[in-house]
């Protein structure tokens, strides 16, 4: 018997599994997002995430061992030159974004859309909202979500709208002029 640890089969099947996803995601990534444009690549990470979550809140789970491949997402969009691609550097880049993202751990900044488009061609037929434009790409998302939290754009103006309904700012006359410290300092001063 050796001293190593062996690592159960299991674990070493599901590693695999996410250092698969992950490359798969990279690769996607480093065909489609300019060189250098980290935001943009963030962004077609989070569009690819938030269609699989979308994919899975639509069919409850039921294609959860068959997630929606990455090409898919990235079908309509423009493929970079392969010189572009080659780069070491933005190779390592896109990695680290596929993970983040994969993890759960990368920003959104397409505020939920799961359609991106270049910048000029229209809205895609199952998401007519623009969601964000980051880069050379535009990010639409559906009218709603099925069986979800609302958007998080949507969150923040609902609770802006119940937050202003009824309530004013106090008026000058209503505020304090003068602060605790200060009031200190003028009995100090008699």
């Amino acid at each position: 018997m050796s001293a190593r640890h062996h690592l159960p089969a299991r674990t070493v099947a599901r590693r695999l599994e996410r250092a698969l996803e992950r490359d798969a995601l990279a690769a996607a990534l480093q065909r489609h997002a300019p060189r250098g444009a980290v935001r943009a690549a963030e962004a077609l990470a989070a569009a690819a995430m938030n269609r699989r979550r979308r994919a899975e809140r639509i069919w409850n789970g039921a294609f959860a061992d068959t997630p929606p491949g990455f090409d898919a997402v990235f079908a309509g969009l423009p493929e970079q030159p392969t010189s572009v691609r080659a780069d070491a550097a933005w190779n390592a880049i896109c990695r680290r974004i596929a993970a983040r993202a994969l993890a759960g751990a990368g920003p959104d900044p397409t505020a939920g859309a799961h359609c991106a488009v270049p910048s000029g061609a229209p809205a895609p037929v199952g998401a007519p909202i623009l969601a964000a434009i980051v880069g050379p790409y535009a990010f639409y998302r559906a009218a709603h979500r099925p069986q979800g939290r609302p958007y998080a754009r949507d969150a923040q103006t609902t609770s802006s709208r119940a937050f202003s309904s009824n309530t004013a700012p106090p008026s000058s006359s209503q505020r304090k002029t003068s602060s605790p410290l200060s009031s200190a300092r003028s009995q100090n001063e008699k």
